[in-house]
């Protein structure tokens, strides 16, 4: 999906250019999320990926609680962290499963979320030797996925 595309159906969903923009990644644009939201998200971030993969954009979620303090040009500022895992912030690509998962309420968009795969694993089983087990990882941890014969 284009961001062009993505932009107006966000902005369709209730979402607001909050019109700030970064001197150092002027791509990057943020919206304020509907009320129906603002339990769960203070904001949602669209900006390119870096170097290689120029072209290629991806959102980011900012939580609504907690807060972190990063320097930034030497000084302290306060930024709400980007919902993730242990491994980092997700990235999710524009697209329309975003968009539908956008339009939910904040407790449904949570569980979306937090099963939201970040990661595929492939491993044999402890208990069935021979088989293998595949599953994705999530915030709730690893699902895993048994084929069906």
């Amino acid at each position: 999906m284009k961001p062009d595309e993505f932009y107006r159906r966000l902005e369709s969903l209730g979402f607001k250019d909050s019109g700030a923009r970064s001197a150092e990644a002027p791509e990057l644009r943020s919206y304020d999320p509907p009320e129906r939201l603002r339990a769960l998200l203070s904001s949602v971030n669209v900006g390119q990926l870096g170097k290689g993969l120029e072209g290629k954009c991806a959102v980011t979620l900012e939580a609504a609680d907690g807060c972190e303090i990063r320097i930034i040009q030497g000084e302290p500022v306060r930024i709400k962290p980007e919902i993730g895992s242990a491994f980092g912030p997700i990235l999710f690509p524009m697209d329309k499963a975003l968009l539908q998962a956008l339009a939910l309420d904040a407790n449904h968009l949570r569980e979306w979320i937090d099963h939201y795969p970040i990661f595929s694993f492939a491993m044999k089983s402890a208990d069935e030797p021979g088989e293998q087990i595949t599953g994705v990882g999530t915030r709730c941890g690893l699902e895993p996925i048994r084929k069906v014969n």
